[in-house]
């Protein structure tokens, strides 16, 4: 699959400044809080969180589907 114009954006983000790159793709939740004390304990560490955050989109959003109670249960 390739890389869209955002996915770059999200990339340069997550490097700069890492909280930035998992708000944007994860929203405000767990993995920022993470990412934001791994940010505190050092920036490699919190780079690399945020970086895969943002390879990952598609595995975490296909989980907030199966969890969402709007899919239909057999």
């Amino acid at each position: 699959m390739p890389a869209t114009c955002s996915d770059i954006l999200k990339i340069i983000l997550a490097v700069i400044f890492p909280p930035l790159g998992v708000f944007l793709e994860r929203g405000c939740g767990v993995d920022l809080l993470i990412n934001i004390l791994l940010t505190c304990l050092g920036y490699i560490p919190g780079t690399f969180s945020s970086l895969d955050s943002s390879s990952h989109p598609s595995q975490f959003k296909l989980a907030v589907a199966l969890r969402s109670p709007c899919v239909l249960q057999t």
